[in-house]
C-alpha cells in the first residue's frame, strides 16, 4: 500500500534563543505541565508553547544543562556555573548567597530517594554528591538551605581508575552511576550512614549521560568502544 510518511509538526517559537539544544518537562501535582527549553546561554520556560519566560539567563555557552525534578522544583547543573532550581517561576541559584547552600557544580543531576544527587563535579570528576534531608537536631532542611548541601555528603565512585563519571540514572529501583568505559556502579543504602557504591557491570559504561535510555526493563546507553549496550541492572551486553 502507499501511506504518507509521518513528519513533524512545528509546536512553538522561543525567538530569544539561537537554538534549542536542551528540553525538560516539569508535571506539578495538579497535572499541570510546564516546559523548560535552553539553548546553553539562557533558559525558558512555557505552559503553552507561546508564551516563553526567562528563567536563567548569562549561563556558559560551552557547557550542557542537566536537569532533573523533585520536591517540587527542577535542579539544572551544567557543570560549570552555580545549578539553580525552579518551580516554574525565575531561577534560584544555589550559589551559597544570601543564605543559600552552595551546591555542588556537577555534570550531571538526578533525583532518588527524595533528595537530589549531582555527580562529576569541577572537585572531583569521580565525586557523587547528595543534599542532606535533616539535620542532627531534627530539623526537616528546605531545598534552598544552607545546610542542603554538606561537603561530607560526597561518595567516591572508582576514584584515580582512569575514567570519570559520565551519567546516573534511576533504573529498577536503584541508582546506577556510569564510569566512561569502564564499569557501572549501584548505590545501596537509603541515607547519610550507609550510602555506598558497589561495582555491578565492569564490561563499560555510557560514553554520554544523553545516550542513556530505558525501555521494556533495559537500560540502554551508547559504550565508546562496544556502541550501543543493554544492562539489565546485572549484565551489559
Amino acid at each position: 500500500s502507499l501511506y504518507e510518511r509521518r513528519g513533524m509538526n512545528l509546536s512553538g517559537t522561543a525567538s530569544g534563543l539561537s537554538k534549542i539544544n536542551f528540553g525538560f518537562e516539569q508535571v506539578f501535582d495538579d497535572g499541570s505541565r510546564k516546559l523548560y527549553v535552553s539553548d546553553s546561554s539562557q533558559v525558558f520556560v512555557t505552559s503553552d508553547l507561546i508564551n516563553f519566560t526567562t528563567v536563567k539567563s548569562t549561563l556558559t555557552t560551552t557547557a550542557k544543562l542537566s536537569a532533573a525534578q523533585g520536591r517540587g522544583f527542577v535542579f539544572f547543573t551544567n557543570g560549570v556555573d552555580a545549578p539553580f532550581i525552579s518551580s516554574g517561576l525565575a531561577a534560584t541559584a544555589l550559589d551559597g548567597t544570601n543564605g543559600r547552600p552552595n551546591a555542588p557544580r556537577g555534570k550531571y543531576v538526578s533525583f532518588f530517594q527524595e533528595r537530589f544527587f549531582v555527580a562529576n563535579t569541577t572537585a572531583n570528576k569521580s565525586a557523587l554528591n547528595f543534599m542532606a534531608l535533616s539535620s542532627t537536631s531534627g530539623y526537616v532542611i528546605p531545598i534552598d538551605d544552607a545546610l542542603a548541601w554538606p561537603i561530607i555528603n560526597q561518595i567516591n565512585v572508582g576514584q584515580g581508575d582512569g575514567s570519570v563519571i559520565s551519567g546516573i540514572d534511576v533504573f529498577k529501583g536503584q541508582m546506577q552511576v556510569h564510569k566512561d568505559n569502564r564499569a557501572i556502579y549501584t548505590l545501596f543504602g537509603t541515607d547519610e550512614t550507609n550510602f555506598f557504591v558497589r561495582k555491578t557491570n565492569s564490561n563499560s559504561g555510557t560514553a554520554a549521560n544523553e545516550s542513556i535510555a530505558q525501555i521494556d526493563n533495559i537500560q540502554y546507553y551508547f559504550a565508546r568502544d562496544s556502541g550501543v549496550n543493554g544492562f539489565n541492572s546485572a549484565d551489559s551486553v
